[in-house]
């Protein structure tokens, strides 16, 4: 798994390194995602913190991630049943959470549709 994020962190947006890493992380997680060791080197390693970002960037070539299937694996990881898919889509629902309060602050006063 370290090794994975370590690659994940260092790929650039629409790279084979970057789709053939998340599928390699999926099939992983697919495979032993109920391990305590595999779930705690995820979380140790920033997993879900690396997999939003990835999710969440515009920078690079992230139009290539959205039609190669990075984006889409990233999203099967979020739905994935046990341990690793809660930790992954309590970080997603926690930073959007802190998003959605930033925005607010900045808009005092204001009333949206």
């Amino acid at each position: 798994v370290a090794t994975l994020l370590e690659v994940l962190r260092a790929s650039r947006a629409g790279s084979e390194e970057r789709r053939a890493a998340v599928e390699e992380l999926l099939a992983l997680l697919k495979a032993h995602g109920s391990s305590r060791s595999v779930v705690n080197a995820l979380v140790d390693g920033e997993g879900p913190q690396t997999l939003y970002a990835i999710e969440n960037s515009m920078q690079g070539d992230w139009h290539t991630d959205a039609r190669n299937g990075t984006l889409t694996r990233i999203g099967e990881i979020v739905r994935l049943s046990g341990p690793v898919g809660l930790a992954v889509s309590r970080y997603r629902a926690m930073s959007t959470r802190k998003v959605e309060a930033a925005v607010a602050g900045m808009h005092d006063g204001c009333e949206h549709d």
